[in-house]
């Protein structure tokens, strides 16, 4: 369907591929409204969990909550094709072999929701066309054991929008709109002209978070309240902030200051440096106590972390531009040194799918939901 085509609302299912965290939380949310969901779990244990006793959701007071689910192992028997749009809910280090897996019997768009980069560098691969992103604001949902979630946020949330969805392309398309409001019946939503300056600002943040509260064993909130851990964690988001500015890519405004504010704390001046202190110290004093941060998370169970993903981003390009970036660069070495290193980046297209990119003179059409 052409990229302009008129459609008020998908008219097939949403695949969900991962039921982990934010992925389970989405799922249930969706059958919850009325959304027909498909869900493929790649995970063993939390598969069988949620086939014997439902997905069970853990919720802010005390709440708690059982919806039953269809969970499945392989895309082809859940007829993955007849879907409208692939969710990408699993760890970004296996982004690459999910999309891999499911090209076999699914040529549709996918939504990419997770941290860090992988809806760009996926669209680098399949093609923008193919590709769009949501960033989560606001919600914490963490797997606490096969088939449990556990959130911290009441969902849906209040405002501003807990979804923010944006076309890899950045067109403003009418598959974007009858997406975000489909997302707007279990939240509040909104959609992003640039998905670039959204995912960039958003993985400044996660750069200057994730590690530090898992280096140090602390709640993410106390990153902002701790004046010894905010100057480490400002320290971390500037060099993200320098290497951003040094590649051309334009912010959005991170943890409610505007990127004016943040690049001019790059010079020699100390007060864009104080309103930025003060400013984190505000946003902290916000934030929920408990949130500790998939990072943590991840270290803790002994998994691989995906900091290759995001700290490593900000260090990768950071070289090519030759921007210095030595706090990100020691958080790196002091976490992957207490786990597994994750290849940092997605794998590649499955054979007989040529790699694409948006020519400079403008991006491809869209397709729309089938």
């Amino acid at each position: 369907m052409p990229h302009g085509a008129a459609l008020s609302r998908p008219t097939g299912p949403i695949l969900i591929v991962g039921a982990g965290g934010m992925g389970g939380l989405l799922a249930a949310s969706m059958v919850r409204a009325g959304i027909e969901v498909l869900v493929l779990e790649p995970w063993a244990p939390n598969r069988a969990a949620i086939r014997s006793g439902g997905l069970r959701l853990e919720r802010d007071g005390g709440r708690r909550e059982v919806v039953p689910l269809a969970v499945h192992d392989r895309a082809e028997a859940l007829d993955a094709a007849r879907a409208d749009v692939a969710l990408l809910c699993v760890k970004l280090p296996e982004i690459g072999p999910a999309v891999a897996a499911l090209e076999a019997c699914y040529r549709g768009p996918y939504l990419v929701v997770a941290d860090g980069l992988a809806d760009l560098d996926l669209a680098s691969l399949i093609g923008a066309e193919r590709v769009m992103g949501c960033i989560v604001n606001g919600c914490a949902a963490d797997l606490v054991a096969p088939g449990r979630i556990r959130t911290y946020e009441p969902f849906p949330a209040r405002p501003p929008a807990l979804f923010r969805l944006g076309e890899a392309t950045g067109a403003a398309t009418d598959r974007l709109a009858a997406l975000a409001a489909l997302f707007g019946r279990i939240a509040p939503t909104e959609t992003v002209r640039d998905l670039v300056a959204a995912r960039w600002s958003h993985l400044v943040l996660c750069s200057m978070i994730g590690p530090l509260a898992a280096l140090n064993e602390r709640p993410l909130r106390d990153l902002f309240l701790d004046a010894a851990l905010r100057a480490e964690m400002l320290g971390l988001g500037l060099e993200a902030v320098a290497t951003a500015a040094a590649a051309g890519i334009r912010l959005d405004p991170i943890c409610g200051m505007p990127e004016a504010l943040w690049r001019a704390a790059l010079g020699s001046e100390a007060a864009p440096l104080e309103a930025l202190e003060a400013g984190l110290l505000r946003a902290g004093a916000r934030q929920d106590p408990r949130p500790l941060g998939c990072i943590m998370a991840d270290l803790t169970a002994g998994r691989p972390t995906q900091l290759p993903f995001i700290n490593g981003a900000v260090v990768r390009l950071a070289r090519q531009h030759g921007v210095p970036v030595p706090a990100n660069a020691a958080v790196m070495r002091r976490v992957l040194a207490r786990t597994a290193l994750s290849t940092p980046t997605l794998a590649l297209p499955p054979p007989g799918v040529a790699p694409q990119a948006s020519s400079p003179g403008g991006a491809p059409a869209a397709p729309a939901f089938r």
